[in-house]
C-alpha cells in the first residue's frame, strides 16, 4: 500500500482561519475525493493532516506539503507574499501571507488542479489516464511492449 500524507498548514486564531486558507483547505478535501474516486485503488491511503499555525509562524500559513515536501518542490508553482485582508482582521495588524502563481495566474489560495498535479506526481502519474504506469500498480499485465504497462 502506497501511503500518501498532505498536511496543510495554516493560521489558527481561536478556532479560525484567513479566507484563502480556508479556500485552500476546502480545494484540497476536493482534491482528495477527486483523486479517490479517480484511480479506485486500495492500494492507496491518504492521510489528510492540519497544522494549526499562529501568528508567530505566519509565513508558513497557507502551506501544503505532501509527503512532507512543499508543493512549490514538486510542480512548477510560485510563491509569492502580498497582502491579506483576512489574516490582518483576525490578527487585528496588517498582514501579509503566501499567495501563488500556477500556469500564468495568480490566487491567493492554491488551486484544486495544482493540488492534483502534485499528487499525481508524487504517485509517479504524469497521465492520469496510465493507472497501470503508476506505482500504485501492483499487477502487471502481458503487454507486448512497456508502452502499455
Amino acid at each position: 500500500m502506497f501511503k500518501l500524507i498532505i498536511e496543510w498548514k495554516h493560521l489558527d486564531v481561536d478556532g479560525e482561519t484567513c479566507e484563502r486558507c480556508s479556500d485552500t483547505g476546502e480545494n484540497i478535501v476536493k482534491a482528495i475525493n477527486s483523486i479517490e474516486s479517480d484511480l479506485d485503488n486500495s492500494n492507496l491511503d491518504i492521510q489528510f493532516i492540519e497544522t494549526a499555525l499562529n501568528d508567530n509562524e505566519i509565513k508558513e500559513s497557507n502551506l501544503i506539503l505532501i509527503n512532507k515536501i512543499k508543493i512549490e518542490d514538486i510542480i512548477d508553482i510560485k510563491i509569492f507574499d502580498n497582502y491579506c485582508d483576512s489574516c490582518s482582521s483576525l490578527l487585528g495588524k496588517e498582514t501579509v501571507c503566501r499567495a501563488v502563481n500556477y500556469n500564468g495566474y495568480s490566487y491567493d489560495e492554491i488551486p484544486i488542479d495544482a493540488i492534483k498535479e502534485a499528487i499525481y506526481k508524487t504517485l509517479g502519474i504524469e497521465n492520469k489516464g496510465l493507472k497501470q504506469r503508476s506505482i500504485l500498480s501492483n499487477t502487471r499485465t502481458n503487454c507486448s511492449n512497456d508502452s502499455c504497462c
